[in-house]
């Protein structure tokens, strides 16, 4: 062991500066988001839906509007789930 192993500095080396490039921001006002992949984007109370994990289920609530909206949908086999729609990926099927 060196024998000036203690007389290190504890405090570590400073990290190399990167150099960062900065990109101008763009207006999201031509951003699009999709709630439904197959029809018109919109998903109402009663409409036949399927989602990849929970399978298929009908919409029974749909609350809020754009980013926020959320729907409340009974599945068949795990029962009702409410589900924030830009995640959701639900798909019509009726």
């Amino acid at each position: 062991m060196d024998p000036h192993y203690y007389r290190q500095s504890l405090r570590p080396e400073p990290a190399p500066q990167r150099r960062v490039k900065t990109v101008p921001k763009t207006s999201g006002g031509d951003r699009r988001i999709v709630y439904d992949e197959e029809h018109t984007g919109q998903i109402a109370e009663g409409m036949r839906v399927e989602h990849s994990l929970f399978g298929e289920g009908d919409v029974v609530a749909v609350e809020g509007t754009g980013p926020q909206a959320k729907a409340t949908v009974h599945f068949a086999e795990v029962g009702p789930k409410k589900l924030i729609l830009r995640f959701a990926r639900l798909r019509r099927i009726g």
